[in-house]
């Protein structure tokens, strides 16, 4: 192995169905959805104008400052999602914004984006709340884990 990381501390684990079906569902619910929002976040910074129109178009009141509001909370929500800081406050308020993006402009408006892939960051953001309420979302899947105990460093010998 490495200098960084020497054989003897780490071990080696395979991966079994369930590891992997944890491992599927982390990145169902916070690495892929993460990236969404970070983009359409971002974009309430970059296309702002167009964002602004339309939120006036949704009757929205206060467009820009709405339209930043809502650029902050998915950034921030997206970071929070990637990196697994308070993953159940960040999943029940982006669940909100998009409860608030199919209703105001999927449904009020038909835009194609507010009832396709938001419907779809709901149902990431609804498993990642039932995900986390149920406990089931201990710690993360790892590869490599670090051994306990003495046998850990070679180097050590059993002197009395």
């Amino acid at each position: 192995m490495s200098r960084f990381f020497p054989s003897h501390t780490l071990d080696r684990r395979s991966i079994d169905g369930h590891e992997l079906a944890r491992f599927a569902v982390t990145v169902g619910t916070r690495l892929a959805p993460g990236v969404v929002f970070l983009v359409f976040g971002a974009d309430e910074f970059v296309n702002h104008s167009r964002n602004v129109h339309s939120f006036t178009m949704y009757g929205l009141p206060s467009p820009s400052l709405f339209s930043y509001a809502i650029g902050t909370l998915e950034i921030a929500g997206a970071l929070a999602l990637i990196s697994g800081i308070a993953l159940l406050p960040v999943a029940v308020a982006l669940a909100g914004d998009m409860v608030g993006a199919i209703v105001v402009s999927g449904i009020a408006l038909g835009e194609l984006v507010s009832l396709t892939v938001a419907p779809a960051m709901l149902a990431a953001m609804l498993v990642l709340i039932a995900r986390e309420l149920s406990g089931r979302a201990r710690r993360p899947v790892l590869l490599l884990t670090k051994r306990r105990g003495r046998d850990s460093n070679p180097r050590q010998t059993n002197q009395a």
